[in-house]
């Protein structure tokens, strides 16, 4: 019958099974992000403050761009729970390895305190880092995007040959 809804149809209800996790997930990987991205501007904060850096206009865009390097994890996990796929949990993923590495980078500068004044080169993490974070956050969710794009297409070969 060409009139049947595509929900009665057995071979597009077992393909669209076979892409989802779950239809709508919960908010809570896109609030630990959050809570994530804000504890990297806080702690880049004070490590900014305490390093001594010269200008308020430079201290927020250390700040900043330290977490400039989270905002597509917080895109993902918008995606993530508006439409819980393979896909999008493979990005999540990634974004929670590169939310982790950003804090965890973070607490050992705060908790090691000013090592010096500003005028030798162990300060240059205040610069360094954010740049690292945003090349970490590239290669991660490159190999995420040639992960699901693998699986994708896999998983579509499979789906042909059933």
């Amino acid at each position: 019958n060409p009139y049947q809804s595509p929900k009665k149809i057995p071979s597009l209800k077992s393909r669209s099974s076979i892409n989802t996790v779950g239809q709508e997930g919960s908010a809570d990987p896109l609030r630990w992000l959050l809570g994530m991205a804000a504890l990297t501007l806080l702690l880049a904060w004070i490590d900014a403050l305490q390093e001594g850096v010269p200008s308020m206009v430079f201290i927020l865009q250390v700040t900043f761009g330290a977490a400039l390097a989270q905002l597509p994890g917080l895109a993902c996990g918008e995606l993530h729970r508006r439409r819980k796929t393979r896909n999008t949990s493979i990005f999540l993923f990634g974004a929670f390895c590169v939310a982790v590495a950003s804090v965890s980078v973070y607490v050992l500068y705060v908790f090691a305190g000013q090592v010096q004044t500003i005028d030798n080169a162990a300060q240059m993490h205040v610069i360094i880092i954010p740049i690292l974070l945003m090349m970490l956050a590239f290669f991660v969710y490159s190999i995420a995007g040639v992960t699901a794009g693998i699986l994708t297409v896999v998983q579509g070969r499979v789906g042909r040959n059933n």
